[in-house]
C-alpha cells in the first residue's frame, strides 16, 4: 500500500494497492492498481493464506477495487512454479454495519 500525492498543490492524497513480487518496486500504471481510495483511516493489509490478501479499514471511500489478481499482469511468468499466480483480494471494514456513511445515510465525520 502506497500513499501518493495528486493533483499537485490543490490535490489531495491517494492510496493505492498494489501485488507486486517481493523486493520488487510497485508499479505507476494505474491500470495495475488493485484498491484506490482518497480516504482512508485504519488502513493494513494482511495476507490470511498464499493467495488471499485482506485490504482491513475503519473508513475508506473506495473508488476502484478488484478482487482478483493474477501474476500475468507483471509479465513475468517466473514468479512462481506455477505459470499464473492468482490472488484473491478482500475488503474487510472494522465495522459490520457502515465504514464512509452513518446509519442515516450521511458522511460520517474524520
Amino acid at each position: 500500500m502506497i500513499r501518493e500525492p495528486q493533483g499537485g498543490a490543490l490535490g489531495g492524497t491517494w492510496w493505492n494497492v498494489f501485488i507486486v513480487p517481493r523486493a520488487k518496486g510497485a508499479p505507476r500504471e494505474d491500470s495495475h492498481v488493485i484498491f484506490q481510495s482518497p480516504t482512508i483511516t485504519g488502513q493494513r493489509l494482511v495476507w490470511k493464506q498464499a493467495h488471499l490478501l485482506e485490504v482491513h479499514y475503519d473508513v475508506a471511500h473506495v473508488v476502484q477495487f478488484r478482487n482478483l489478481w493474477g501474476s500475468y499482469e507483471l509479465g513475468d511468468s517466473k514468479i512462481s512454479e506455477k505459470p499464473n499466480y492468482y490472488v484473491e483480494v478482500r475488503l474487510v471494514p472494522s465495522s459490520p454495519d457502515f465504514s464512509l456513511l452513518t446509519m442515516d445515510g450521511n458522511p460520517r465525520s474524520q
